[in-house]
């Protein structure tokens, strides 16, 4: 997952700490993503997704249902 990160040079890794670094291409990238989908990106979304990825391992039948949902969040936006 991290490999398309440098691939794409949106980051790069410090020689001294080892820590991944934001590029400048990075950080446009990513106000970009923020300033127009906000509502898609957030951390807190990131954090409803994953409740939602739980529940469905709890009930896998609900898949459907999640994707429905995030099909017509992403329409809205796109609209």
């Amino acid at each position: 997952m991290y490999w398309k990160l440098f691939k794409r040079y949106y980051v790069i890794k410090s020689k001294k700490s080892g820590k991944l670094i934001p590029t400048k291409q990075g950080i446009e990238i990513c106000e970009y993503l923020f300033n127009n989908y906000g509502n898609l990106v957030s951390v807190e979304r990131t954090r409803e997704l994953e409740k939602k990825m739980d529940l469905i391992e709890e009930k896998p039948d609900l898949y459907y249902e999640v994707l429905k949902e995030l099909k017509n969040e992403i329409k809205e936006v796109l609209e």
